[in-house]
């Protein structure tokens, strides 16, 4: 349903607020841009930053934005509000470990 505000937690309404205020702020001249963390996740400086040389690297900072974005996703399922202080190397090696204990865990029958 469009417009629809799911009600099940008040994280979803204090999400919405958030998101109002910052709109709101944002139509008044008090704000260029609406926040953009997803412009300051990366790996590290220099080699390791998301204008590296290395193909290799950009692909890892990509990777490590996808992997900060679904904790952040998984506080608020969990009824936390988001942490934009969680560590990106962090957000990485912890989703990627999750993804292969989920792997591991699933059994395939037959074959």
């Amino acid at each position: 349903m469009h417009g629809h505000v799911e009600q099940s937690s008040g994280l979803s309404l204090r999400v919405a607020g958030w998101l109002a205020e910052r709109g709101l702020e944002l139509l008044a001249g008090g704000l260029e841009a609406l926040p953009a963390p997803e412009k300051e996740i990366r790996l590290g400086p220099g080699v390791f930053g998301r204008g590296s040389s290395s193909r290799s690297m950009r692909t890892l900072n990509g990777q490590a934005e996808v992997a900060w974005f679904y904790r952040q996703i998984i506080e608020m399922s969990e009824g936390r509000e988001p942490n934009p202080r969680f560590g990106t190397w962090s957000s990485l090696f912890g989703h990627l470990a999750g993804e292969f204990r989920r792997a591991r865990r699933r059994t395939f029958v037959g074959g």
